[in-house]
Protein backbone atom coordinates (compact mmCIF):
# COMPACT_ATOMS: atom_id res chain seq x y z
CA UNK A 1 0.00 0.00 0.00
CA UNK A 2 1.01 3.57 -0.49
CA UNK A 3 2.18 5.78 2.40
CA UNK A 4 -0.98 7.91 2.46
CA UNK A 5 -3.16 4.81 2.76
CA UNK A 6 -0.97 3.45 5.57
CA UNK A 7 -1.18 6.79 7.41
CA UNK A 8 -4.98 6.97 7.14
CA UNK A 9 -5.42 3.33 8.19
CA UNK A 10 -3.00 3.98 11.07
CA UNK A 11 -5.03 7.00 12.25
CA UNK A 12 -8.26 5.05 11.89
CA UNK A 13 -6.79 2.16 13.90
CA UNK A 14 -5.50 4.57 16.56
CA UNK A 15 -8.92 6.17 16.86
CA UNK A 16 -10.65 2.82 17.18
CA UNK A 17 -8.12 1.49 19.72
CA UNK A 18 -7.76 4.64 21.85
CA UNK A 19 -10.61 3.93 24.26
CA UNK A 20 -9.49 0.33 24.74
CA UNK A 21 -5.84 1.23 25.30
CA UNK A 22 -6.34 4.29 27.50
CA UNK A 23 -9.57 3.56 29.37
CA UNK A 24 -7.84 3.01 32.71
CA UNK A 25 -5.43 5.93 32.36
CA UNK A 26 -6.21 8.98 34.46
CA UNK A 27 -5.10 12.27 32.94
CA UNK A 28 -5.18 15.28 35.25
CA UNK A 29 -5.20 18.29 32.90
CA UNK A 30 -6.32 19.24 29.42
CA UNK A 31 -2.71 20.03 28.45
CA UNK A 32 -1.78 16.45 29.36
CA UNK A 33 -4.60 15.16 27.16
CA UNK A 34 -3.19 17.12 24.21
CA UNK A 35 0.33 15.95 24.99
CA UNK A 36 -0.66 12.29 25.19
CA UNK A 37 -2.89 12.51 22.12
CA UNK A 38 -0.15 14.14 20.05
CA UNK A 39 2.37 11.54 21.19
CA UNK A 40 -0.01 8.62 20.57
CA UNK A 41 -1.30 9.74 17.16
CA UNK A 42 2.13 10.97 16.04
CA UNK A 43 3.78 7.65 16.93
CA UNK A 44 0.95 5.77 15.23
CA UNK A 45 1.37 7.65 11.95
CA UNK A 46 5.16 7.43 12.02
CA UNK A 47 5.14 3.70 12.75
CA UNK A 48 2.37 3.03 10.23
CA UNK A 49 5.05 4.05 7.71
CA UNK A 50 8.10 2.53 9.43
CA UNK A 51 7.94 -1.07 8.12
CA UNK A 52 8.67 0.29 4.63
CA UNK A 53 12.11 1.37 5.86
CA UNK A 54 13.38 -1.60 3.83
CA UNK A 55 12.17 -0.05 0.54
CA UNK A 56 14.51 2.42 -1.21
CA UNK A 57 11.76 4.73 -2.44
CA UNK A 58 9.65 4.76 0.73
CA UNK A 59 8.26 7.91 2.30
CA UNK A 60 9.94 7.11 5.62
CA UNK A 61 13.33 7.02 3.88
CA UNK A 62 12.63 10.38 2.22
CA UNK A 63 12.01 12.01 5.62
CA UNK A 64 14.75 10.30 7.64
CA UNK A 65 18.04 10.09 5.75
CA UNK A 66 19.64 7.76 8.26
CA UNK A 67 17.14 5.03 7.39
CA UNK A 68 18.26 4.92 3.76
CA UNK A 69 20.83 2.25 4.65
CA UNK A 70 18.20 -0.37 5.58
CA UNK A 71 17.28 -1.40 2.01
CA UNK A 72 20.88 -2.47 1.47
CA UNK A 73 20.70 -4.97 4.32
CA UNK A 74 17.06 -6.08 4.32
CA UNK A 75 14.74 -7.15 1.52
CA UNK A 76 11.39 -5.43 1.17
CA UNK A 77 8.56 -7.23 2.98
CA UNK A 78 11.06 -9.34 4.88
CA UNK A 79 12.17 -8.75 8.47
CA UNK A 80 10.62 -5.29 8.87
CA UNK A 81 7.27 -6.64 7.68
CA UNK A 82 7.16 -9.15 10.52
CA UNK A 83 6.07 -8.76 14.13
CA UNK A 84 9.62 -8.98 15.53
CA UNK A 85 10.72 -5.33 15.09
CA UNK A 86 7.44 -4.14 16.64
CA UNK A 87 7.90 -6.39 19.66
CA UNK A 88 11.47 -5.17 20.19
CA UNK A 89 10.54 -1.49 19.76
CA UNK A 90 7.55 -1.71 22.12
CA UNK A 91 9.55 -3.56 24.78
CA UNK A 92 12.35 -0.97 24.67
CA UNK A 93 10.08 2.08 24.53
CA UNK A 94 7.68 0.86 27.25
CA UNK A 95 10.39 1.79 29.79
CA UNK A 96 10.18 5.42 28.64
CA UNK A 97 6.53 5.91 27.64
CA UNK A 98 3.59 3.55 27.56
CA UNK A 99 1.71 6.10 25.43
CA UNK A 100 4.48 6.11 22.82
CA UNK A 101 4.68 2.30 22.95
CA UNK A 102 0.97 1.97 22.30
CA UNK A 103 1.26 4.30 19.30
CA UNK A 104 4.16 2.25 17.94
CA UNK A 105 2.21 -0.98 18.38
CA UNK A 106 -0.97 0.30 16.73
CA UNK A 107 0.89 1.95 13.84
CA UNK A 108 3.10 -1.05 13.14
CA UNK A 109 0.21 -3.51 13.40
CA UNK A 110 -1.97 -1.40 11.09
CA UNK A 111 0.79 -1.41 8.48
CA UNK A 112 1.23 -5.17 8.61
CA UNK A 113 -2.50 -5.90 8.49
CA UNK A 114 -3.10 -3.48 5.62
CA UNK A 115 -0.17 -4.94 3.64
CA UNK A 116 -1.71 -8.35 4.31
CA UNK A 117 -4.61 -7.19 2.13
CA UNK A 118 -2.32 -6.73 -0.88
CA UNK A 119 -1.31 -9.19 -3.59
CA UNK A 120 2.30 -9.23 -2.32
CA UNK A 121 1.10 -9.96 1.21
CA UNK A 122 2.97 -10.19 4.50
CA UNK A 123 4.77 -12.96 6.37
CA UNK A 124 4.07 -11.90 9.98
CA UNK A 125 6.53 -14.42 11.42
CA UNK A 126 9.41 -14.03 8.91
CA UNK A 127 11.91 -15.74 8.98
CA UNK A 128 10.38 -18.38 11.29
CA UNK A 129 7.80 -19.47 8.70
CA UNK A 130 7.18 -19.11 4.99
CA UNK A 131 3.42 -18.52 5.34
CA UNK A 132 2.37 -15.25 3.72
CA UNK A 133 -1.06 -13.69 4.17
CA UNK A 134 -2.20 -12.27 0.83
CA UNK A 135 -5.29 -10.38 -0.23
CA UNK A 136 -6.83 -9.11 -3.47
CA UNK A 137 -5.67 -5.46 -3.33
CA UNK A 138 -3.13 -4.21 -5.87
CA UNK A 139 -0.81 -1.54 -4.43
CA UNK A 140 -1.69 1.79 -6.05
CA UNK A 141 -4.66 0.26 -7.87
CA UNK A 142 -8.41 0.70 -7.73
CA UNK A 143 -8.75 -1.64 -4.72
CA UNK A 144 -6.34 0.48 -2.70
CA UNK A 145 -8.21 3.62 -3.72
CA UNK A 146 -11.43 2.06 -2.42
CA UNK A 147 -9.72 1.07 0.86
CA UNK A 148 -8.37 4.63 1.17
CA UNK A 149 -11.75 6.29 0.55
CA UNK A 150 -13.58 3.99 2.99
CA UNK A 151 -10.87 4.43 5.67
CA UNK A 152 -10.89 8.22 5.22
CA UNK A 153 -14.68 8.30 5.45
CA UNK A 154 -14.68 6.23 8.64
CA UNK A 155 -11.92 8.38 10.12
CA UNK A 156 -13.82 11.58 9.36
CA UNK A 157 -16.97 10.10 10.87
CA UNK A 158 -15.11 9.20 14.07
CA UNK A 159 -13.58 12.67 14.41
CA UNK A 160 -16.75 14.58 13.56
CA UNK A 161 -19.48 12.54 15.24
CA UNK A 162 -17.91 10.65 18.09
Amino acid sequence: MLAITHAVIGLLSASLMKKLLFNSMSISSSSSVWHYSLLYYGATVLFSLFPDVDHKGSTINKFFGITKVFPYFFRHRGFFHSIWPAIVLVCIMWNFSSVLSKGILVGYASHLVSDGLTLAGVNFLYPATSFTLRGPVKTGGLGESIVFVISTGLLLYLFLFR
